[in-house]
């Protein structure tokens, strides 16, 4: 039944993800991510299974609209990484690991070689080198890179989270640590996860509508 739907909302591509195939990502990885989820108190112990899944939006990446668009792997020199060329505002998406209560994991790129993010429980927001960020994760699963198409937007969005979760003055020196956790108000700037850093970006700049349904857990 929740395959049925997920696939009915358009999350899930029935084409390339069978019932089968996802039945098993929920065995065998996806119900573990909930559980650990559920010990570590990172949200409410009355969630449901079901309702954690269509949060993490049934464990599939992000249906964009007409104001994104997939990077495509294309080589230039600056700010590059296999091909993917980073720029500031960028979102980057990640099956390569899962954060407790997390079905993957997200970051923007406050820079053009830059990328911001707040790796999981225990830990505090971070900034890493496109390089960096990419050799933690591309070995373990896939990446993608969405960009708006608005250049202005998505210049003030990276600017916005790396003064809000980085650095007050926006330089290189990190004077703000926000700690992981799920809990609290969706407003609340401390504590914090990676995909709650995007819904607060884009509610602000209205572009919400298919990110709020991936990033808001």
């Amino acid at each position: 039944m929740l395959y049925e739907q997920g696939v009915a909302e358009g999350i899930i591509p029935s084409a390339d993800v069978s019932l089968e195939t996802w039945v098993e990502a929920n065995e065998n990885e996806y119900k573990q991510v909930y559980q650990e989820g559920l010990k570590d108190d990172v949200y409410d112990a009355s969630m449901s299974y079901e309702e954690w899944i269509k949060l993490n939006n049934y464990g599939q990446p992000p249906v964009v609209d007409e104001n994104w668009e997939e990077v495509p792997q294309n080589p230039i020199v600056r700010g590059v990484y296999k091909g993917y060329t980073v720029k500031k505002g960028d979102i980057l998406i990640t099956n390569g690991t899962s954060s407790s209560g997390l079905l993957g994991h997200a970051a923007i790129a406050n820079g053009n070689e830059y990328i911001l993010d707040i790796p999981g429980k225990g830990k505090t927001t971070r900034q890493l080198t496109t390089r960096e960020w990419m050799d933690n994760y591309d070995k373990h699963g896939w990446i993608k890179v969405y960009r708006l198409k608005d250049s202005s937007v998505a210049n003030a969005a990276a600017v916005w989270a790396d003064k809000n979760y980085y650095s007050t003055k926006g330089t290189s020196k990190q004077d703000i640590f926000s700690k992981y956790g799920l809990t609290g108000s969706r407003y609340a700037k401390n504590p914090t996860y990676c995909s709650k850093i995007f819904y607060k970006l884009f509610i602000l700049g209205q572009e919400v509508n298919q990110w709020y349904k991936y990033f808001h857990h």
